[in-house]
């Protein structure tokens, strides 16, 4: 990649070498934040044979230099930076910004994958159980079960968006009311890290130059909130009760139209501890955690539910625990 760098009244050409086959638009990010950090003034590409990268020139290569890029580690983690940002400007994994949503969506995919799978087969192991009460039983677990997750997503995120503003506004008036007093706090935060007295309260002066800026410095070092925006109940609600219809309804269509009892319980079993390992695996390795261990925590996880709504199937039809007693 052929950057121009402008400098002393002539145009400057750098070279940059890639390690390994980064993908074209990890670099571009790479050159927006140059430009917006200033300097760069055109791009071009360069083929170097060389070192089988892409590289650029200063006259005549007087120096090079090598952009402090990463390659992620997967390509499902690719994906998820591509699309939401997951990685920062040096190849950390972060969802700062998805956080709520994200963990609304993960919930609500494998709550539904669990829970309606286990009614199912709970309903299904009963002798006197029909293809309608099974699959009348799952309708029913889909819907409630989405309404449910959306409305208890929406009034957990609401209840922590409250105590966060709570929080802020107490903040607030502290400043407001004793900005020598909190700036000294602040200060001393830092000095617990290890950092001197003289420029612990530099680095407070510096951060606290505005009401914004000291508000924020004192939410992140003493209140714990990052980001301000993080708590969204609507669209934390809407994530969750969307992926519950989504991944429920995979369950009800694999085994609920399946009239013979046996079948019906191997097949949405099956299938859900199939959907429960790759949402485990998935999620273990965008977390960057091993694949298996996320596999065998989920997997193992459903399949204890699917024994105990099973045994209680099992218990209600042997006690004759039914619609006709």
């Amino acid at each position: 990649v052929v950057v121009f760098l402008e400098g002393a009244g002539t145009a400057k050409c750098y070279t940059v070498s890639l390690q390994g086959a980064l993908p074209s638009w990890e670099m571009k990010r790479e050159i927006k934040k140059r430009k917006e950090q200033g300097g760069i003034k055109a791009v071009g590409k360069k083929k170097n044979k060389m070192n089988g990268g892409y590289s650029f020139e200063e006259d005549e290569v007087l120096r090079r230099e090598q952009l402090p890029l990463r390659r992620p580690k997967n390509i499902l983690w690719r994906i998820g930076d591509y699309f939401f940002g997951w990685g920062d400007e040096e190849g950390h994994k972060t969802t700062q910004g998805t956080a709520g949503w994200l963990r609304a969506a993960v919930l609500g995919a494998n709550d539904a994958i669990v829970s309606v799978s286990a009614l199912m087969i709970g309903v299904a192991i009963n002798e006197d159980a029909t293809q309608t009460d099974v699959l009348t039983a799952a309708i029913a677990a889909l819907i409630a079960g989405a309404m449910s997750m959306a409305l208890g997503e929406y009034v957990s995120v609401s209840s922590q968006y409250d105590m966060e503003q709570a929080d802020l506004e107490k903040e607030m008036w502290e400043l407001q009311n004793n900005w020598e007093g909190e700036m000294v706090e602040l200060a001393e935060m830092y000095e617990k890290r290890g950092v001197s007295k003289e420029t612990a309260l530099e680095v407070a002066k510096q951060l606290m130059k505005t009401e914004k800026d000291a508000l924020e410095a004192h939410a992140i070092e003493e209140l714990g909130i990052r980001d301000f925006t993080a708590a969204q109940p609507f669209q934390a609600a809407l994530a969750s009760f969307f992926c519950f219809l989504i991944f429920g309804i995979v369950p009800v269509v694999a085994g609920g139209f399946i009239t013979e009892r046996l079948p019906c319980i191997i097949v949405t079993a099956g299938t859900a501890l199939l959907l429960l390992m790759a949402s485990g695996a998935v999620g273990a390795v965008l977390g960057g955690a091993p694949w298996w261990r996320g596999t065998l925590r989920v997997g193992i996880g459903g399949a204890l539910a699917f024994v105990a709504t099973a045994a209680v199937g099992y218990g209600a039809d042997k006690l004759q625990i039914t619609s006709k007693s």
